[in-house]
């Protein structure tokens, strides 16, 4: 049988914190938002 390792997780606070630094970094560096957002800014500039 294979041994169960318990994951853990990152603080729900410190993940959203992080991730609106990284969203934040993007639209700074690249001008505009990413994934879908940033697109339907791209096509109708």
């Amino acid at each position: 049988m294979e041994k169960e390792r318990s994951r853990k997780y990152w603080n729900p606070y410190f993940g959203g914190v992080m991730l609106g630094l990284v969203l934040l970094a993007a639209n700074f560096i690249a001008g505009r938002g990413l994934g879908a957002s940033g697109a339907i800014k791209s096509a109708y500039r």
